[in-house]
Parts: C-alpha cells; sequence; structure tokens
C-alpha cells in the first residue's frame, strides 16, 4: 500500500466533537435478523445468511464496533427498525436497535432509524392489520402488487391513507420510544399502482394540470380515464428505448412524481414536527434506469428530505474507452435543491463467487480514496457503506481489513480537520448544466432525457470545466458571457424554449448537446418551420465549450470544480477517477479572476505538493502540482491576504 498519513486510532468510548456541518455516516445494518432469515438466501451485498449470522448481528449491536467506528471519525448511521413485519413482530428487534441507540449516543454517532417504504410481509403483519390487503398496490389486472419477485412481501399504495397512518405511527414509536435521531426511508420511489385510489387520484391531477383535454389527446373530459399500462421500455430491433408520444403515458409519468413527492412531503413534515433537528433519509432509486417508474423528479418537492441515497451502478471510476462515470449528477442536484446526498454506488460485478465477501466492495487503495473524494469535493460529507459488512467469517466485518481501516482513518481525519476550509463551501461557476424534468417525460428507459442531462454532465468532467446546476426557475438570472449546457430536450414547452432564448438574446453562450424542441412537453410534434424545433432562432450558440470556462490540464480524465469557502477564498478541486498511476508533475491553468498567485495545496495523499504558481502573459493563474494521483485541493489567497 502507499505511503499515507498514519496516526493511531483508538477504540476507547469518547465523543467526536465535528465542525458544524460536517457528516461521516456508514451503514450499521438496516435488515433485521428475520428479514434475511426469510430472504434465505446469501449475496454480494448487506443481505447475507450464513452460520456466522448469529456472531457477526451481535456484534453490530455491542460496543466494541461502534466505538471502532466512532474512533474512525464516523459520526451517523442507520440502523434496522422496521422492516414491514408490523410493530408487534418487530418489537424484540426495536428493543436491541433500542439498547444499539445507548451505546452510539455515549459516542455522539446519531442513529437513524431505517424505515421501509415499500414492503409489507403479511404472513406476519396480517396479525397485527387484518385488512392489510386493503393498503396494498395493484398491478393493472386487479391483483395484488409485490416487491419484485418476493410473493411475500406485499407492496403498499402511496394514496393509502391507512399505510400512511401506520407510517406515522412507527415515526412516532421510533422518537418516543426508541430515541432514534431520525428515519430512513428506503425504497421510497414512485410504484405501478392500478388501484381504485390511484385512479381517482390520477383523474383529479389531469382535472387540475391540463386546461383542454380535447386538444391536448382528443377527450371531452377525464372522468374516465384510467392509468395507461406500462409501456414496452425496449423496441423490438432498437438499441435504445422508443419516445413516448401518448399524452397519457407521459402524464403518468408527471402523476406518479407529483404523487411521490406529496408523500415524502407528508412523512417529512411529521418527523420534523417532533423537533429536535430529526434527519430524514430517503432513498428513491435516484439515477437509476427507470426515471420515470423507479425515478425522483427532484425539483418537485426538493424539502422532503435533508439527505438523499444515491443508490445506483455510479461507483466513481474512468471506463477503457475513457469515459468517465461519477455520482455527480447526485451530488450537484443536492447543492442546488438543498439536501445532501449519500453515495451507496458499488463497483460493477459481473461474474462472482457467492462466498466471496468482499464482491463488489472496492478493496485496493485507489478505488476507496476516489469513492471517499468525491463524497468530500461534491457533497461536504464523508463516508462508507461498507465498513461492517459481514466478512463472513464468524463475527469478523470489512472495518476489521487493515486497509480498509487505514484509509479510512486518513481520509476522515483529512476531513474534519479542513472541513471549514475546503468543504463547507459553495459551488460557482460560470458553466450551468440545465436541469428541467418536463424535457424528461417522453423518453424511456436507455433513451431517457435524464441520462442525456448525466452524460452532459460527465463530459463537462471529463474536459475540466467546473459548473453548476441551473433549474428552470434560475434562467433569468444568468449573465453575459456565461455558458449555459443544454441536454438532449427534444420535449421542449415552449415557456421554456421562451427563457432559453431570452437568455441567449442577454448574451449567455447557449450549448445544446443533442436535438431540441421537435416536440412539446405532451409529445405532440411541432412543424419543420417553427423556431424551436432545433432553437435555430437563438442568439449566441456555440458548439463547444470555449477555452475560458475550463480549467486546463496536461493530462486527460481530471475533474475540476471551483467553490467559495467562507473566508472568501476561491477553492479548486481535482479529482482523477482514473488513479492507478500517479502523474509525476501535472500542469494546471485557471482563468478565474480569483484565482491568486498564491496559493496552498491539501491532499489526503502526503506526497502530493505544490510546486511553481505563477501568473502567465494572459493573466491565467498556472501551477504545477507534483505527485498528483487521486485528488487534491488548492486554496487561492482571498483580496484580504494578498
Amino acid at each position: 500500500m502507499r505511503s499515507m498519513n498514519k496516526f493511531c486510532i483508538s477504540i476507547a468510548v469518547f465523543c467526536v466533537v465535528a465542525p458544524a456541518g460536517a457528516t461521516v455516516w456508514t451503514y450499521w445494518n438496516h435488515e433485521p435478523a428475520d428479514h434475511l432469515r426469510r430472504m434465505s438466501y446469501s449475496k454480494p451485498s448487506v443481505f447475507t445468511l450464513g452460520e456466522w449470522l448469529p456472531q457477526w448481528y451481535e456484534r453490530l449491536h455491542g460496543e466494541d464496533l461502534i466505538a471502532k467506528a466512532a474512533g474512525l471519525g464516523v459520526d451517523t448511521v442507520y440502523c434496522h427498525f422496521f422492516k414491514g413485519f408490523g410493530l408487534r413482530h418487530e418489537h424484540a428487534e426495536i428493543g436491541r436497535t433500542k439498547e444499539f441507540v445507548k451505546i452510539a449516543h455515549a459516542r455522539c454517532v446519531k442513529v437513524l432509524g431505517y424505515c421501509q417504504c415499500n414492503s409489507l410481509y403479511y404472513e406476519t403483519m396480517l396479525g397485527e392489520v387484518p385488512d392489510l390487503e386493503k393498503w396494498t398496490a395493484r398491478k393493472i389486472n386487479g391483483s395484488v402488487g409485490t416487491y419484485g419477485e418476493h410473493y411475500y412481501r406485499w407492496s403498499p399504495c402511496v394514496e393509502s391513507r391507512e399505510f400512511i397512518d401506520y407510517l406515522k405511527k412507527v415515526v412516532r414509536y421510533g422518537i418516543e420510544e426508541v430515541g432514534l435521531d431520525g428515519f430512513y426511508f428506503d425504497n421510497s420511489y414512485a410504484r405501478d399502482c392500478h388501484c381504485e385510489r390511484c385512479q381517482a387520484a390520477f383523474r383529479e391531477w389531469l382535472s387540475r394540470n391540463v386546461a383542454n383535454p380535447r386538444e391536448t389527446c382528443g377527450l371531452a373530459n377525464f372522468r374516465h380515464v384510467r392509468i395507461p399500462p406500462k409501456q414496452e421500455q425496449h423496441a423490438a430491433g432498437l438499441e435504445l428505448g422508443p419516445e413516448w408520444h401518448d399524452p397519457l403515458q407521459i402524464w403518468r409519468q408527471k402523476f406518479r412524481h407529483a404523487q411521490l413527492a406529496r408523500f415524502h412531503k407528508e412523512i417529512f413534515d411529521y418527523a420534523k414536527s417532533f423537533g429536535g433537528d430529526r434527519l430524514v433519509l430517503h432513498n428513491p432509486a435516484f439515477g437509476r434506469n427507470e426515471f420515470e417508474l423507479r425515478g425522483l423528479d427532484v425539483a418537485i418537492e426538493p424539502s422532503s428530505c435533508d439527505f438523499m441515497m444515491a443508490e445506483n451502478g455510479r461507483f466513481i471510476r474512468e471506463e477503457p474507452d475513457g469515459k468517465l462515470v461519477t455520482q455527480t449528477a447526485a451530488y450537484k442536484l443536492g447543492r442546488r435543491f438543498g439536501f445532501r446526498v449519500i453515495n451507496s454506488s458499488w463497483p460493477t460485478v459481473n461474474e462472482v463467487d457467492w462466498m466471496e465477501p468482499h464482491v463488489g466492495i472496492p478493496r485496493d487503495t485507489d478505488s476507496i480514496l476516489r469513492y471517499f473524494a468525491e463524497g468530500m469535493i461534491y457533497g461536504d460529507i464523508a463516508g462508507c457503506p461498507w465498513l461492517v459488512r459481514t466478512a463472513k467469517r464468524g463475527a469478523e466485518v470489512i472495518l476489521d481489513d487493515p486497509v480498509q481501516t487505514a484509509t479510512a482513518a486518513n481520509v476522515f481525519r483529512f476531513f474534519r480537520e479542513n472541513e471549514s476550509r475546503l468543504f463547507a463551501t459553495t459551488p460557482v461557476a460560470k458553466t450551468h448544466v440545465l436541469y428541467a424534468t418536463d424535457t424528461f417525460y417522453g423518453w424511456s428507459y436507455n433513451a431517457s432525457g435524464f441520462h442525456s442531462f448525466v452524460d452532459a454532465m460527465e463530459r463537462l468532467n471529463a474536459a475540466s470545466v467546473p459548473y453548476v446546476i441551473c433549474a428552470e426557475g434560475d434562467l433569468s438570472a444568468l449573465k453575459p458571457g456565461e455558458l449555459l449546457v443544454l441536454p438532449d430536450i427534444r420535449f421542449l414547452p415552449r415557456r421554456l424554449y421562451d427563457a432559453i432564448a431570452a437568455a441567449g438574446s442577454r448574451g449567455v453562450k447557449i450549448l445544446p448537446r443533442g436535438l431540441a424542441g421537435l416536440y412539446d412537453e405532451n409529445g405532440k410534434e411541432r412543424a419543420k418551420g417553427d423556431p424551436i424545433v432545433g432553437l435555430s432562432k437563438v442568439a449566441n450558440k456555440v458548439a463547444e465549450v470555449p477555452p475560458e470556462f475550463k480549467v486546463e490540464v496536461s493530462e486527460r480524465g481530471i475533474m475540476a470544480e471551483t467553490q467559495i469557502n467562507k473566508r472568501g477564498e476561491l477553492v479548486l478541486h481535482l479529482l482523477r477517477p482514473g488513479n492507478a498511476s500517479t502523474i509525476g508533475e501535472l500542469r494546471v491553468a485557471i482563468g478565474d479572476e480569483r484565482a491568486a498567485a498564491k496559493a496552498e495545496l491539501f491532499s489526503f495523499e502526503g506526497n502530493c505538493a505544490l510546486g511553481d504558481v505563477r501568473r502567465d502573459d494572459s493573466g491565467r493563474t498556472v501551477l504545477a502540482i507534483r505527485n498528483f494521483r487521486t485528488a487534491c485541493s488548492i486554496v487561492f489567497a482571498s483580496e484580504v491576504d494578498r
């Protein structure tokens, strides 16, 4: 293992004093033992069942492991609480969580209680709620919806008042009886439900949001409309999924996301009503492929969570073809809409040995470091989802691996020591990427407009372009000379086009990435002569990112992020997803007027150092960075310090 700044890790009982806003998190067994037993199989994840279960499970509730995690700097965990078996059946396991909360609180570690939002185990819960079936989601044929292929797990409907009230009962119990610091609502994504509650809610939503049903879809009214079936997401012979032009299909997606946002907001507000700064984390399958069904439009109700789980396949890496895969879409949306992101991505696994405990877990220092660095740089948060996963040997966990422990200790210490200056920051950039979900809904699966948005961001990452997210309401604030990057927006509302055109007329540079304006937001094709098509009359269009918006680096594949800290200093973060080797000298040039010729370098890789810093003839600040491998942060002196 490469040399790193080492320090002694104490596992004695003590209280970690965290800087304001800092969070270092980890998973702490969100599955009760009964769930693992009922699933009855082992897979390379936190879901695991074997002879090691009693010893591993017992250790998770004891003192030594949470003391070790606290010694690393972990201050927030989520633990099993309500899995959907029912409060009566889960009473004993909830009692174990209550005792664990006391142990964790003695070390100043907050505990969020896991709450399952998409699964009711009817085999046990019917004993507590005899009419449970009335709460359930329904398939289009009227049968009860289940959690995937798990026949013993009924899915609840988010329109069920009885289910919502029961979930509130769970929240109250967790706060008043267990002492939880907040809740993790898992699988809180939109459901494909066709029950009569949802049918009525869909018609009501249509009546409120569609002004002229005859013009848009040939109907006099929506009194007898039913939720359409889920359209095939893979068209025969097509690499990409089909576009959707049936307005009811498009509206079905918008309704589902509005329905989900309303559900989240009600539960969030209820948890917050108890005071005490309760934290709310939810996992809406953000960033996965099925945006229309399992995804989340974060712009609808951003104030419905404190933290969002980003659980998808976007573990930070450089692909063999040079493309970057990152979690920056989630992080940057969190920054824009006011929540923070817990990254629960995992390295891709193809062929696996199911008994290998490290499958899907990064074991080499390079992978671990770039994962940690991404969270700190883009999300002001550090942590790790796999530290207490079983090693399938008695009570042993991944945290017992000295490589994992030493790497986490080094990075978490670095984060604590430098959080206020390097990471408690505000992103600043002159490049803006448009996030407008009305442009997403006419797509399906791989051809998703959402994934066009992510692709536009990854292109900027690969080109070392600092950028921020721009919502539709932000367009009027863009300044002349700034850059607006448009993902593929072929489903484009006229009002959004007008805002884009107005920005271009003010002198904002417009960079389209893909097709634009072929259809309106309801899927209706526009005439070829319409200026919206192709943005033909929008002023100041450019074909590529102009050089002045980039941070120039001497090696490819290095991400650049610019932020302002509380001292008013410009911070330049550099992150390299393909960090398998060390760059002897990385040359960097930045044209931001706040980049002074006086600078400091910070890195958790101790041999990374700042060489020459100077101004060139064009006014750019030019730096030489020695021994660059994974990440570093450059802080430029403020006006006061110069």
